[in-house]
């Protein structure tokens, strides 16, 4: 069952600084950037899942009801006739707000469209699409949830994970369970992750079986594999205990092997070098080249292995030396100091009920050789209304962990950057 808790920023705020104790050392956990913060002028902040948008209703409620009432009377209550004017109904319907009867007519359709065509039956797909978006509108998650499934299993029904319609619907689908475990409304979270997990898989191992094992087909993939050991590194836990039955325990079995630390760093750095050793056989250019050693190296600096990601960033900066002689794509990536993951991994999408106050925090800092924020200055005015999102903000920007800034090869530390964050808490 979905429910409506409180979010991430409870997870990361935890009032551990850079570290620790010397007497028990422990690292605090990576501030979820792009959930709990984010910048304003980062492209990452802006995405959002992907939401059919509503069907114009292309006449009212009543006269659309009176054209069903007339098509039902001359082809009986399930005939095929009936599916796209209760198509139009529902959009009549939610252009009022009024979602519980847009529910029941797209409901109707789809139970019309299955009847006459099959289980499977494409004519659904649309259907489907705008009742999720209804659901999503009511905030009703479980339901949403339900039918996203559903959209997923008609998508991919008769084809396989070479085609481009189901690659598309892989990783679209992939977005959604991401977006629903970041929400934080389930009590059950690992089950989530093991699905990201098997999905990853079968797509790879079918491609692979199809195109061998170095096809530029695995190159999302390998993307999407990578994005989720992050998701791995900062697993926090259920909230309760999983339900006693078969399936959550094999879940959980499968699960205790996928978030081993050892096993999700190895995997995670070899989905990351499978992406750049891809890319080397195809003779890709050199910038695409070079964005994926850059993800190499960005692997290591969360992990802490500073040493590897020092000694990458030098050799990106000495890949581009030759090729990018105006200093572009090294100034776009390397120059200055970003907030690690460099991807979209930690945005939630839509925002579940009850989560989190938001504010407008400006703050000067700088950025160790190590990727972390020190000297951590607030600029905005302390008042009544900003005291705790300071605060938050503070404790947030100490955990982030950056990509640190390379200049003329070597990384260095950078200072009194001046950023402006959202805080989420």
């Amino acid at each position: 069952m979905l429910l409506a808790l409180p979010s991430l920023a409870g997870v990361v705020d935890n009032n551990q600084t850079q570290c620790c104790s010397s007497i028990a050392p422990t690292l605090p956990p990576a501030t979820y950037y792009g959930a709990t913060m984010f910048r304003d002028d980062d492209d990452r902040s802006r995405w959002e899942l992907y939401v059919a948008e509503p069907n114009d209703p292309p006449a009212t409620a009543d006269s659309l009801l009176t054209e069903i009432d007339e098509l039902e009377a001359e082809v009986g209550p399930t005939g095929e006739a009936l599916v796209s004017p209760l198509r139009d109904l529902a959009a009549a319907y939610n252009s009022r707000n009024r979602s519980r009867d847009a529910t029941a007519a797209l409901r109707r359709g789809i139970h019309i469209a299955r009847v006459n065509d099959g289980l499977y039956t494409p004519k659904q797909i649309e259907l489907v699409e705008q009742l999720i978006a209804t659901h999503l509108k009511e905030r009703d998650y479980a339901s949403a949830d339900a039918q996203q499934r559903y959209w997923y299993r008609l998508k991919s029904r008769d084809l396989d994970y070479t085609s481009p319609e189901l690659r598309e619907a892989t990783l679209h689908y992939a977005d959604w369970v991401r977006s629903i475990y970041l929400a934080d409304v389930e009590t059950e979270r690992f089950p989530r992750l093991v699905e990201l997990h098997d999905l990853y898989e079968d797509a790879m191992e079918s491609v692979e079986t199809t195109h061998g094992e170095y096809s530029t087909e695995l190159l999302p993939y390998l993307q999407e594999k990578v994005e989720f050991a992050y998701l791995m590194t900062v697993y926090p836990g259920e909230k309760e205990q999983a339900e006693d039955s078969s399936m959550a325990k094999e879940s959980l079995i499968r699960f205790w092997r996928i978030s081993d630390p050892a096993y999700n760093f190895r995997h995670g750095l070899q989905a990351a070098e499978k992406k750049v050793e891809i890319l080397r056989r195809s003779n890709a250019p050199h910038g695409d080249i070079a964005a994926a050693e850059l993800a190499v190296a960005d692997w290591y600096q969360w992990n802490r292995r500073y040493a590897r990601a020092v000694q990458k960033y030098k050799e990106i900066w000495a890949l581009m030396d030759e090729i990018d002689e105006d200093n572009e794509w090294r100034n776009n990536f390397l120059f200055q100091p970003l907030e690690l993951p460099s991807d979209i991994v930690f945005n939630p999408g839509p925002v579940p009920p009850d989560t989190p106050n938001q504010a407008e925090i400006r703050l000067r800092f700088d950025v160790t050789r190590h990727g972390e924020a020190k000297n951590i200055e607030i600029m905005t005015p302390k008042s009544p209304e900003t005291e705790v999102a300071i605060t938050r903000a503070y404790h947030y920007l100490r955990n982030v962990r950056f990509r640190p800034r390379v200049s003329s090869g070597k990384v260095v530390r950078a200072e009194h950057i001046e950023r402006t964050y959202q805080i989420r808490y």
